[in-house]
């Protein structure tokens, strides 16, 4: 396989994104608006009717953890479904199959394939995370450390040797060697770094590979790949990472808009959801969010669906004369 030049993928996402911004936004609204209103709907019902349950039982009866199994799943299959749909919509501007648009909505063969494709990335990320964190916590048990309850994100992980090692300090137990903590935090670098190579190497060319080749084949996405490694690294620091820090930021600060009502009461029966208090309470809100939300969608596959598109055209060498005018 061949190369991409990073440089000129870079190029390439910032020219298509700002040359057809008005038809990406046209292509995954509708997708978009459509799984958070069904999501939301779905979520308020879901406690509306445990909270009714609990008051005429006069205890609890889904427990906190339940809410997550019962609420996550729908929630992930919408946005399986939805987020295809968008990506589809986009990358069929990208690849010219569509020239403009100002509405999109499929549930034709390529998002279908988008599904299948987006699934399998997301059973293989698991199954290489699981993989590796059972590593890990079978090194760090063999080390000697105090255990510790397992860490719920990235940040928690990194730091895990280092509470572990404070723990010890503060019960009067005898601690590793500085050498064996720093070993522990070489072993999580190294497995992070391995989980990423290992996801970006998967589904980094998959949406293409599923609409230009009409094929769900991570195979030939880990083929694309290949030699490409550093300039997808490249590429994804100059766009998607800046992005999502700068749509990060926003929603921090924008973040009280919705806890202005935080006192309302409407949810403070046991076991209930209580974030659902403040958007209820609070429409104004939920539309500046969803705004920010569609906003930063928007930005975000125009950049990924140019630079992809672009790499894979480099790569493969292999593109019609006429679909190099988008």
């Amino acid at each position: 396989m061949g190369k991409f030049s990073a440089k000129t993928a870079i190029g390439d996402s910032y020219s298509f994104l700002f040359r057809r911004i008005g038809s990406i936004a046209g292509a995954i609204w509708l997708p978009l608006v459509i799984n958070l209103a069904i999501g939301f709907l779905f979520t308020a019902s879901i406690v509306q009717i445990a909270l009714a349950a609990d008051r005429l039982l006069g205890s609890p009866v889904i427990g906190p953890g339940y809410y997550t199994l019962i609420i996550s799943l729908p929630i992930f299959i919408l946005g399986l479904i939805f987020n295809s749909m968008a990506w589809v919509g986009v990358m069929r501007i990208s690849l010219g199959q569509t020239q403009r648009t100002f509405v999109f909505f499929s549930l034709g063969k390529q998002v279908w394939r988008m599904i299948a494709a987006k699934l399998l990335v997301t059973i293989i990320a698991v199954a290489v995370g699981a993989a590796l964190a059972a590593i890990f916590v079978a090194v760090f048990r063999a080390s000697g450390m105090p255990t510790l309850h397992a860490p719920s994100n990235l940040a928690g992980w990194l730091m895990f040797p280092a509470n572990s090692f404070l723990v010890c300090k503060m019960v009067g137990v005898q601690c590793p060697s500085a050498t064996v903590i720093a070993s522990l935090w070489g072993l999580l670098f190294l497995e992070v770094c391995i989980w990423i190579y290992i996801a970006l190497r998967v589904q980094y060319f998959f949406p293409v590979v599923v609409m230009a080749e009409n094929r769900v084949s991570l195979k030939r996405s880990w083929e694309l790949s290949g030699a490409n490694f550093l300039p997808i690294v490249a590429l994804l620091l100059c766009t998607t990472v800046p992005l999502e820090a700068i749509f990060f930021a926003i929603n921090h600060y924008v973040r009280p808009t919705l806890s202005l009502a935080k006192n309302t009461g409407l949810f403070s029966q046991p076991g209930a959801l209580s974030v659902l208090a403040p958007i209820l309470a609070n429409p104004l809100g939920l539309l500046l969010t969803t705004a920010i939300g569609l906003v930063g969608r928007t930005l975000n596959l125009g950049l990924t669906a140019g630079g992809l598109v672009r790499a894979y055209r480099d790569v493969t060498a292999k593109v019609p004369a006429e679909q190099e005018q988008m």
